[in-house]
C-alpha cells in the first residue's frame, strides 16, 4: 500500500513539474538550462520531462540546439477549438460588428500564444478590394507589423526580452532591422492605447490596432484595409478601435 502511495505521489509531482515547464515554454523561456534553473530542477530531470512532452507533441526542440518551444498540440488547440477562446470572442463580437459597420473594412481579433500570432475571429470587408488576414499561426517576429507590435506591447519588458532571446536568429532579424524604432513604437502603443501601421507584406495595407487587456493571452482588435480608404478616416478609426478595446477589456475583468 505504501509503495502504491509513493508511486501516485511521484506521478502527481511529475505532472506538476511538466505543467511548470509548459508554462515556461509558453512565456518564452525555452532554454533547457534556464528552465532547470528557474524551476530549481536538475538538468537531467528537466531534460527527461521535456523529452516526454516532446513525444506527446506538447514541446518541440530547435534543430541541433537546447531550446524548446510549445509543440504542435498547442497550435491545434489554438486554432481548431473555438470554444477554448469563446469568452473573449463572445465579448468582442459586438464591438467587432460595430467597427465593421463603421468602416466596412476587415475587422480581426488576434491573440499572442507563446511566440505565435493566432487569428480568433475575422469579419471580412465587403469591398471588392479587401485584405484577408492569415488563417494559420505565424511567428510574431516573422511580420512585426502593426498587429504584431500591438500584441508585443502587452508583454512586460522581461517577457519581451525572453521571447527575443529564445527565438531563432532568422525571426529576430525581422524584428531588429530597426530595433530602436520598434522599441519606441511599442512604448508609444503602451502610452496611446492604439497603433496605426503599414503591413510590409501587403502593398498599401494599413492596420489600426488596439490592445485588449485582462485576458489570459495578449489580445488585439484591428481594422485592416487599403491605404487610400484607411488614411482619410484614420483619426476616427484610431479613436473607435481604442474605444472598442477598452470596452472589451473592461468586460473581461
Amino acid at each position: 500500500m505504501a509503495e502504491k502511495k509513493n508511486s501516485n505521489t511521484n506521478s502527481v509531482q511529475s505532472v506538476l513539474r511538466a505543467c511548470a515547464i509548459l508554462e515556461c515554454l509558453c512565456s518564452g523561456t525555452g532554454n533547457l538550462t534556464d528552465i532547470a534553473r528557474q524551476l530549481k530542477l536538475s538538468y537531467s530531470t528537466t531534460h527527461r520531462l521535456l523529452k516526454t512532452l516532446e513525444a506527446a507533441g506538447m514541446a518541440t526542440q530547435e534543430m541541433g540546439g537546447h531550446v524548446y518551444y510549445p509543440g504542435p498540440v498547442f497550435t491545434r488547440i489554438g486554432t481548431d477549438l473555438p470554444g477554448l477562446h469563446q469568452n473573449i470572442v463572445a465579448h468582442a463580437v459586438e464591438e467587432m460588428e460595430r467597427l465593421w459597420k463603421l468602416s466596412r473594412e476587415t475587422v480581426a481579433l488576434f491573440i499572442l500564444a507563446g511566440k505565435h500570432k493566432i487569428l480568433l475571429k475575422e469579419m471580412q470587408s465587403n469591398y471588392e478590394l479587401r485584405f484577408v488576414t492569415e488563417q494559420t499561426p505565424v511567428h510574431i517576429f516573422s511580420d512585426p507589423g502593426g498587429i504584431g507590435k500591438t500584441l508585443l506591447s502587452l508583454l512586460s519588458d522581461a517577457e519581451f526580452d525572453s521571447i527575443v532571446e529564445n527565438s531563432e536568429p532568422a525571426a529576430r532579424q525581422n524584428l531588429f532591422e530597426q530595433p530602436d524604432k520598434i522599441k519606441s513604437e511599442i512604448q508609444q502603443i503602451r502610452r496611446d492605447g492604439y497603433f496605426l501601421g503599414h503591413k510590409k507584406d501587403k502593398a498599401g495595407a494599413v492596420t489600426v490596432s488596439a490592445p485588449i487587456k485582462n485576458y489570459v493571452y495578449p489580445a488585439v482588435v484591428s481594422i485592416i484595409g487599403p491605404e487610400y480608404r484607411m488614411l482619410p478616416n484614420a483619426e476616427e478609426y484610431m479613436r473607435e478601435v481604442k474605444k472598442s478595446a477598452v470596452w472589451i477589456s473592461s468586460h473581461l475583468a
